[in-house]
């Protein structure tokens, strides 16, 4: 859960995701799945020593307990994505990105399946422009490297709300680093408010 796309086709250094509550998701999850293979490993090996005739503990309670946490485990895969995807949100609120100020960028790519808007809120450690590209556009007409020739829904901007009609189709939302400084360093986009398709 902790993945989110932060792509750049040129990104020799690549692209990193961070928010504090997936992590901490993930984390319980793999706990989780660790004392269910316990508990079946246990369960089988009861099982089979009582098969022998040289165990006289009562195996089904940790076979119960195995299948309960797996019952756990599979609603967590159900429950606890809908609830940090915040309603929908494409992006949720707390969400950081960093990336190379040298050709680099942060892309989220978007479906929106009816006539939508795209809202949500960003802040940035420097200005930087921003993009919504049908990804036929994106595909075709652009490479890896900023600024993009291109009318931006933002530009120079350290911080921002969105409000961008996102017609049905498949979309690129495309942070830039708004100028190219002769040294490389590290740019950190932070969602602010969940980014999201509001019809």
């Amino acid at each position: 859960m902790a993945f989110r796309e932060c792509d750049s086709t040129s990104s020799l250094n690549g692209c990193s995701f961070n928010n504090s509550l997936y992590r901490l998701v993930d984390f319980l999850f793999w706990v989780a799945v660790a004392l269910l293979i316990a508990l079946l490993t246990g369960g089988v090996y009861f099982l089979s020593r009582r098969r022998g005739g040289t165990a006289s503990v009562d195996w089904s309670k940790a076979i119960w307990a195995a299948v309960d946490l797996a019952v756990i485990v599979l609603a967590g895969f159900t429950a606890v994505p809908a609830f940090l995807t915040q309603g929908g949100a494409i992006v949720t609120s707390g969400s950081s990105f960093g990336f190379n100020s040298y050709d680099y960028y942060l892309n989220v790519p978007i479906t929106s399946t009816r006539s939508s808007s795209l809202v949500g809120s960003f802040e940035s450690n420097i200005p930087v422009d921003v993009y919504l590209l049908n990804t036929s556009i994106w595909d075709n007409s652009f490479g890896p490297y900023c600024p993009l020739n291109t009318q931006a829904l933002f530009a120079n901007s350290t911080q921002g709300t969105l409000d961008a009609p996102a017609p049905r189709g498949s979309y690129n939302l495309i942070f830039c680093p708004a100028f190219q400084p002769p040294n490389q360093f590290d740019v950190v986009v932070r969602i602010t408010a969940p980014i999201r398709l509001f019809s």
